[in-house]
């Protein structure tokens, strides 16, 4: 609900907490449905303040983390499927995969870094701030 921007409680806290809890689940799907709120529509968000939040990194790196924690982000897999399908960025090489394609041509170059840090923030330690 958070990701469609009606969570179920609208307290800050309740925000935090979700994410946090996301965060220590090391599921990929959670990690997945939750991306979107924590683009760029997580700007100016003060209750994710110190979380990867924010801006179209934050997201792009959410997605990525899913996949480094074992979502399916093959080639045929639903991610690349609705990337083409509902935004039109699909990639012109039918067996790249998703990682492949963030790193490849949805990053400009100077943010590739930035992303990778950001994913590895998300899927190295538990307790860091998600």
């Amino acid at each position: 609900m958070l990701a469609l921007g009606e969570p179920l409680h609208v307290s800050p806290g309740y925000k935090r907490a979700l994410v946090q809890r996301v965060l220590a689940s090391r599921d990929p799907e959670a990690y997945l449905a939750l991306a979107p709120a924590m683009g760029a529509r997580a700007s100016g968000d003060d209750s994710l303040q110190g979380c990867v939040a924010g801006d179209q990194f934050a997201e792009l790196a959410r997605q990525v983390a899913a996949c480094r924690l074992g979502l399916d982000c093959s080639a045929d897999s639903t991610l690349v499927t609705s990337y083409c399908a509902n935004a039109g960025i699909c990639s012109r090489d039918s067996a790249q995969d998703f990682v492949s394609f963030v790193f490849d041509a949805a990053v400009p170059r100077q943010g590739a870094d930035k992303v990778d840090e950001l994913v590895d923030t998300l899927v190295s330690d538990p307790g860091a701030q998600s």
